[in-house]
C-alpha cells in the first residue's frame, strides 16, 4: 500500500512538483490517522505476476554465479512463487545464496560453486510467502474493527482503504513513466478527487 501527498499546492509555476512524499506500508491498518490525512491519495500495489516474479529473480541474481540449469528454470520457478511478494523473492534468493557459501566453508574450498536449482528448492522450504500471514492479519484487524474493539483510527483506516480502488492504474502509470521507453523522463499528472 502506498500513499502520495500530491496536490495542487505542490505544483510549481512550471507545472512540475517540488517535493513529492511517498509512503509505503504492508500494514495499512496500523498507520496513524494524522499521517493518512496528510497523504490524501492511496493506491494498492498488488503481488507480482509470473512475468514480474521472473524479472525480480533475474534482477536479484544478475551479479551472482548461477548455474546454467538454474537460469533455464527461472521461468518455471517464478510460476511456483505464486503469492510471494518482491521482498519475499529477494529473501528467497538471499537464502538460496547462503547454500553455496556454506558448502564452500564446509569443504574448505577456495571458491564458491554456482547457485543451483537444488539450492532454490531447499530455500523454498524455509522462506514462505508473507502474503498468507498478511491476509490473515488483515482479516483479524477487520474483525476487531467491526466488533468495535476500540482500535484507534478504525473508521479512518476503513476510509483510507476505500480510496484504493483506482490504485493499480496509478501504479502502472508510475511504472510506465519511470520506464526506459521515454528515456527515463517522468510524466507529471495531477490526480483530482474525481480520479
Amino acid at each position: 500500500m502506498a500513499r502520495t501527498g500530491i496536490n495542487s499546492e505542490n505544483a510549481s509555476e512550471t507545472g512540475g512538483y517540488g517535493v513529492i512524499v511517498i509512503g509505503a506500508t504492508n500494514r495499512p491498518y496500523d498507520v496513524d490517522p494524522a499521517i493518512l490525512r496528510r497523504m490524501p491519495r492511496a493506491f494498492k500495489i498488488g503481488m507480482p505476476d509470473a512475468r514480474q516474479r521472473e524479472d525480480i529473480l533475474r534482477l536479484t541474481l544478475r551479479h551472482e554465479d548461477v548455474a546454467p540449469a538454474l537460469l533455464d528454470r527461472l521461468s518455471a520457478i517464478a510460476q511456483e512463487l505464486e503469492g510471494y511478494s518482491g521482498s519475499d523473492i529477494k529473501e528467497l534468493c538471499r537464502a538460496a545464496l547462503t547454500r553455496p557459501f556454506r558448502a564452500m566453508v564446509a569443504e574448505r574450498a577456495s571458491t564458491m560453486r554456482p547457485l543451483t536449482v537444488k539450492d532454490f528448492r531447499e530455500a523454498m522450504e524455509s522462506v514462505r510467502p508473507t502474503g498468507e500471514s498478511a491476509q490473515q492479519y488483515r482479516e483479524e484487524m477487520h474483525t476487531r474493527t467491526a466488533a468495535g474493539s476500540g482500535i484507534e483510527g478504525g473508521s479512518d483506516n476503513a476510509h483510507f482503504l476505500a480510496g484504493v480502488q483506482y490504485g493499480m492504474a496509478m501504479a502502472q502509470m508510475a511504472a510506465h513513466a519511470a520506464g526506459a521507453g521515454n528515456g527515463g523522463a517522468a510524466h507529471n499528472h495531477h490526480f483530482t478527487d474525481a480520479d
